[in-house]
């Protein structure tokens, strides 16, 4: 650490900028009796040696106190001095690495303020970096705080105007930090699309068995000797900048000055080629990592395991050498049935005996700790708890032994943790193994309590870093096992409250709420400001219980600071409880508070029931609701063996596109009746009384077609049997049935955007982490844009179908700016005829968004992609929306997809009560058919479902249309029981 921070200082100390003086000394970086007259530290200084001593008290390990005599604000950076610089990225760098990130984030203001006010009077390119790179690094000590959003954005923006260039390191990890970010967040298909473009830049850096070079013998020896010179020339130098201030300098200090130079000159090169080499190995590292985790995460096991295949014969230098590669390719191969996973098991356990220093496998932790930094550096591991032991447990409930791996989770709590346990302060995910191993092990009513924690805590959302970032990180492989783990735990033992609470937690877990902190900022409302507060307070008391830890505190006060932290962690809870119920409209973003089975079935219509589908990775459980009874089944089928069907039956829905046009596929009837068995079946016998039907379902069964369920006795679809909707969280419903109008609906119809169809799909590729840019149409170049074929048919249909008053924006008018101004008004229907842009393979966007015509100035705010947080941002008055564009309802059928694609909900989030949205690319004549059948009986028949029923119908019935594509695309998406 002290050679590093030497040769940094030496190496970038003349270029760095002085703004307060032209030649400032240097500044002693020990305690002096420096006088008031003396240079400033970044501020005002102790007046004496005394005084600072009195000041520091018994915190010799206070890096700020030891370097400047106070704790530095953020105004104090425009004081500081260029060597002073240095010993702020000291100061930073020791608060990082203890876990200290409020602190680290304080001086990561201090260094912005100093970057900003040196180069305020050259704004030049490369001065201009070096404050973006100050924002970049304030941005991600905050994202530990719970501003993961911020971080995001502020790294997308640093890339963006960044040259791609495969050379530039720092490009290259920013490139894998944001895509570690979307995975963060949830954002798999962008942290996967990220990561990909990662490893093509590193493509060039790759020895023919596909990973950087190891270091050479020789390599290794020339960097070990330089380090020693490091180390024996930075004690000369720190002699010399340790005099007292006002001591002037000899010609023998300066004599050996220039010789410690001369001696570290030909080590700096050297320093910054193994830098470079260490950069490329954990660059290519990093990004197969995520890579892997996104692809896990999207169920694409065929990827992920050639993935996690080259992870696991990755060199030692790689860091991939922990065992966890290992199991997650175990647990994957498990899940396919492959007769090797057991090898592979196997290794991961190795490793994680050898990591862990255990040679017993049957004892638990004996006092052995962890480096103190591998321990808090990550606050989601604020229990305490060792990674290498849960790891090792995790090893050995895969392998079918949970009474061994109960030894390891519980030696995984070192003493220090006990009074953290007590309070909840545990990370869920440790909570859900342990959980797991006990129902393994035949103690479900003794798994309840750990399982209930961990759903709880999943399911909770406050904006809190530990909150947020667990639930995140961990939410595809955790949050919704950990609800399904719970829901099998709590009927096994016969615990009804507790299988209320996973039920419900499940049926909401794919509803994405990394928005949600957003909306509380964004809203207004004082709940929400006090929620924030209060969140803001807990994280507070966090650190101040870490910081305890880390001196060594006495169990007393570590109780005393846990027992607080956990009291404000349920205030910050309360408090957001408080706000949702408050704005019903932040309830959609799954911050209603859990209620019960009854409470929602007491508000049903006697011929409704609400269907929960919940697939997890190992179990899957189906509940029928109706107004007098609770019906919960287990699924037979497993997750891949659904997934599967679910592929084969969207597939066989696909227009095929020929020299006749697009035509039809043969249609997947076995699989349609083989899920109608699976997924209605079990609840035929309530089901024939019923003709209104609520669903809520996760992966892989948000992008199944309900309505295209066919019974195989019968012979009749579902859609026959009753009309459906989708719901987003079963705990935000109300019954508030729908009103009908006495006049005709107005209508506001927008689409047909002008967009190149070479710049359409040339921009939709992402280079780095540039977003989908439509090409701007000018009018010179109007005669280019594309039309979107049977878009104006579509709107015209819709809208003399309802006739009512209406505005038709179409082609040039079509742009999102004009959506802006009218989607605000008084109009009961908007009908949008468009391109969707989801996060899919083809349009590799960071998020997304429902196409206009892009203005020729290319702001951003009318780029000419509506964004789900664009939307939300709108006060729409429109009862109802109607999303004529492809794939608008679909959540890719993956874990953790944005439910709906972020693009439905958004409108129900703006205010709307009901969206239209379809499941895949629709056919133009048939779509439009089907929504000016839909909008014509909007004043005589109120329920949006029925209407939408009624019109699939009488589609059907029609010469050429029999084929589900034709009349199965569309879904009504509700917010409230009607």
């Amino acid at each position: 650490m002290l050679a590093d921070v030497l040769s940094l200082l030496l190496a970038a100390a003349p270029a760095a900028a002085t703004p307060d003086r032209a030649a400032p000394a240097p500044v002693d970086t020990e305690l002096s009796d420096s006088g008031p007259n003396d240079i400033p530290h970044c501020g005002e200084p102790a007046s004496s040696l005394t005084a600072m001593q009195e000041r520091i008290g018994n915190r010799p390990t206070e890096p700020e106190l030891n370097l400047f005599g106070r704790e530095l604000q953020p105004e104090d950076g425009a004081r500081c001095n260029g060597v002073q610089y240095f010993a702020l990225v000291q100061v930073y760098a020791q608060y990082a690495l203890f876990g200290r990130t409020a602190d680290a984030a304080r001086i990561g203001e201090v260094i912005l303020r100093f970057r900003e006010k040196a180069f305020a009077d050259d704004p030049s390119p490369a001065n201009s970096l070096e404050v973006a790179r100050a924002k970049l690094q304030l941005a991600q000590t905050r994202m530990k705080l719970g501003e993961i959003e911020a971080y995001r954005d502020v790294l997308t923006d640093t890339l963006a105007k960044s040259q791609v260039n495969p050379n530039d390191m720092q490009y290259r990890v920013n490139l894998a930090n944001l895509a570690q970010v979307a995975m963060t967040m949830g954002e798999y298909a962008s942290a996967r699309d990220l990561a990909m473009r990662g490893l093509s830049l590193a493509a060039s850096d790759l020895g023919p068995g596909g990973y950087a070079p190891d270091e050479t013998p020789a390599q290794v020896q020339t960097s070990e000797r330089c380090t020693a010179t490091f180390v024996e020339q930075g004690a000369v130098i720190q002699r010399i900048v340790a005099k007292p201030a006002g001591t002037p300098a000899g010609p023998t200090d300066e004599a050996d000055l220039s010789a410690a130079q001369a001696k570290l000159s030909p080590c700096y090169a050297e320093q910054i080629a193994e830098t470079s080499r260490g950069l490329i190995r954990s660059n290519h590292s990093q990004n197969l990592r995520t890579l892997a985790d996104s692809l896990l995460a999207l169920g694409d096991d065929a990827a992920a395991e050639r993935v996690l295949r080259q992870l696991v014969t990755a060199p030692r230098d790689y860091g991939e050498n922990s065992g966890q590669a290992e199991l997650d390719l175990a647990k994957l191969l498990n899940r396919k049935g492959a007769a090797d996973w057991r090898t592979y098991a196997e290794a991961a356990r190795r490793k994680a005996k050898r990591d862990a220093g255990i040679r017993d496998p049957m004892a638990s932790w004996t006092g052995q700790t962890l480096p103190f930094e591998q321990v808090v550096g990550d606050r989601n591991k604020a229990g305490l708890t060792s990674y290498v032991l849960q790891r090792a447990g995790e090893t050995e409930l895969l392998l079918g032994r949970p009474a061994v791996a109960l030894t390891f989770f519980d030696g995984a709590e070192p003493a220090t943790s006990s009074a953290l346990l007590r309070d909840g302060l545990v990370s869920p995910r440790t909570r859900l193994l342990k959980g797991l191993a006990l129902l393994a092990d035949g103690r479900p009513a003794q798994a309840v309590p750990f399982l209930e924690d961990a759903s709880r805590d999943f399911d909770a959302f406050t904006p809190t870093s530990r909150d947020a970032r667990s639930m995140a990180m961990n939410r595809n492989e955790g949050a919704l096992d950990a609800h399904l783990a719970l829901l099998e735990a709590a009927l096994v033992a016969g615990d009804a409250e507790a299988a209320d609470r996973a039920l419900l937690r499940a049926g909401r877990s794919q509803l994405s709420r990394s928005l949600a902190g957003g909306a509380l900022r964004g809203s207004g409302d004082t709940a929400a400001v006090d929620a924030l507060e209060a969140a803001r307070l807990a994280t507070q008391e966090d650190h101040a219980l870490v910081s305890a830890v880390a001196r060594g505190a006495p169990e007393r006060e570590l109780q005393r600071l846990a027992q607080s932290a956990a009291t404000l962690h349920r205030m910050a809870a309360a408090k957001t409880d408080q706000a949702a119920r408050s704005q019903p409209k932040l309830q959609l973003f799954g911050l209603a508070p859990i209620t019960t089975t009854a409470a929602i079935r007491a508000q049903l219509p006697a011929n409704a029931a609400i269907l929960i589908y919940a697939v997890g990775s190992q179990r899957g459980y189906a509940a029928l609701l109706t107004r007098d009874h609770l019906q919960i089944e287990r699924l037979a089928p497993g997750r891949n063996a659904l997934a599967a069907a679910v592929g084969r039956l969207r597939a066989s829905t696909e227009f095929r596109v020929t020299a006749r046009g697009a035509v039809t596929r043969p249609f997947a009837q076995s699989d349609a009746e083989a899920l109608y068995r699976a997924l209605v079946t079990p609840f035929a016998a309530r089901l024939g009384t019923l003709n209104r039907l609520y669903i809520s379902r996760t992966a892989p069964l948000d992008g199944l077609p309900f309505a295209a369920l066919r019974d195989p006795v019968s012979r009749k679809w579902l859609i026959d049997q009753a009309a459906l909707s989708l719901v987003l969280d079963p705990s935000a419903l109300t019954h508030a049935p729908a009103t009908p109008r006495g006049a005709r609906p107005s209508v506001l119809a927008i689409g047909d955007p002008r967009v190149t169809v070479r710049g359409l799909f040339r921009d939709l590729t992402i280079d780095g982490t540039k977003p989908f840019t439509p090409a701007p149409v000018r009018p010179a170049a109007a005669a280019a844009g594309q039309s979107l074929p049977g878009a104006v048919a579509e709107l015209t249909a819709i809208i003399t179908a309802a006739g009512g008053r209406s505005l038709v924006l179409a082609g040039p008018q079509a742009t999102e700016a004009r959506f802006r101004a009218e989607a605000i008004k008084s109009y009961d229907i908007i009908a949008i005829a468009s391109h969707a842009v989801t996060e899919s393979v083809t349009y590799k966007s960071p998020r997304p968004a429902i196409v206009f015509t892009p203005d020729a100035a290319r702001v951003a705010a009318n780029d000419g992609l509506l964004h789900p947080d664009e939307i939300e941002g709108l006060a729409i008055k429109a009862d109802t929306i109607i999303l004529s564009a492809c794939e608008t309802a679909s959540g890719n059928g993956q874990p953790g997809a944005e439910a709906l694609s972020g693009l439905a909900q958004a409108f129900l989030y703006a205010g709307s009560r009901t969206v239209f949205a379809t499941q895949w690319k629709v056919e133009s004549l048939s779509a439009a058919t089907l929504m000016a059948l839909t909008a014509s009986t909007m004043t005589s028949l109120p329920d949006a479902s029925e209407r939408l029923r009624r019109s699939m119908r009488t589609l059907r019935g029609r010469q050429g249309y029999t084929h589900p594509a034709y009349w199965a695309p569309f879904v009504v998406v509700e917010r409230a029981l009607s």
